[in-house]
């Protein structure tokens, strides 16, 4: 299911699928780093403030989770690189043969993004929400 829901946010967001069902792989090891990291960031979000930097530095001396953290870092890599190339193409004048989310959240920075304070950071963190 988990391979199958990353496909959708690929073909949602991006117009094409990432190859985790057609592949049966674990595309960057995504789904690996979640499976690490999404209950240390569960308990993370509900613990008082004041403890998550101890916590946090706790777990990363837990074998996987400092490859986990580091896969953070590669999904917002990828979150940029992606923004980088979309505006690129949008740059040379090409047209999309589908409008995708991405292609919906420039056209609101670039038609709204000064009204409702929506620049390019946005955009990139709503794609690295995405991944």
């Amino acid at each position: 299911m988990t391979r199958y829901a990353f496909d959708v946010v690929g073909e949602l967001y991006f117009s094409r699928m990432f190859g985790f069902m057609k592949d049966k792989h674990d595309y960057r090891g995504y789904i690996a780093s979640l499976d690490i990291l999404l209950p240390i960031m569960t308990a993370a979000c509900v613990m008082p403030t004041y403890f998550r930097p101890v916590f946090l530095l706790g777990g990363a001396v837990v074998p996987g989770v400092w490859d986990g953290l580091k896969k953070l870092r590669d999904i917002e890599q990828a979150a940029e690189s992606c923004v980088h190339e979309r505006l690129r193409l949008l740059e040379e004048g090409k047209e999309f043969k589908r409008k995708d989310i991405v292609a919906s959240l420039f056209e609101i920075q670039q038609e709204k993004g000064d009204k409702v304070d929506f620049g390019i950071l946005d955009v990139k963190l709503e794609i690295y929400i995405a991944l």
